[in-house]
């Protein structure tokens, strides 16, 4: 006999439902974090190009061509520290040739060649931008792949929830035959 006070109970239906959904949700989470944590892929020789001519023009370059032919290298670290892989190119400015030593996994450049038989050809400035520019050439592509992955764990996480509350509501309610009996 059950009293006004005993919870309904609900099938073994309804909890599986409800577990399936709590699954789901917590998944879509976890899909979503992984998609944000998750390194950038190293630099491929045209990933190189790509960013040697976007952090030139960010110098405020807007002549000039990176040569096709991008070399792979390795940057030698100072202090004993670890050599790493670097992909070089070659961009005529000018008319004279300006290298770039770009990190493939750190999408920065680790070294500028850029003297001619005058000195320096870049300013401080653009000598500046160059050192500071670290924006890996498929980041937007990937940004936008973690903001539909994001939307869709979002979706699913809603989804699941708002089931979970209509099977628990419902398996309560008194036309289910969940009322209390005297």
């Amino acid at each position: 006999m059950t009293t006004e006070a005993d919870p309904p109970r609900r099938s073994a239906g309804s909890w599986l439902v409800v577990a399936l959904c709590a699954l789901a949700a917590s998944a879509a989470v976890a899909v979503a974090v992984l998609a944000w944590v998750q390194p950038l892929p190293e630099l491929t020789a045209e990933d190189a190009r790509q960013f040697t001519a976007d952090a030139l023009e960010a110098a405020g370059f807007t002549e000039g061509s990176v040569r096709p032919d991008v070399r792979a290298g390795v940057y030698p670290e100072t202090e004993g520290d670890s050599d790493f892989d670097v992909w070089i190119t070659i961009t005529d400015l000018e008319g004279q040739p300006v290298e770039l030593w770009i990190d493939r996994e750190g999408s920065q450049a680790v070294q500028i060649n850029d003297n001619t038989e005058d000195g320096p050809l870049l300013t401080e400035e653009q000598f500046r931008i160059l050192d500071a520019y670290d924006t890996h050439p498929r980041a937007d592509d990937r940004r936008r792949r973690n903001w539909i992955v994001t939307a869709a764990a979002a979706l699913t996480v809603i989804l699941a929830v708002g089931l979970i509350v209509l099977i628990l509501r419902r398996s309560s309610s008194p036309s289910d035959g969940g009322e209390a009996r005297e």
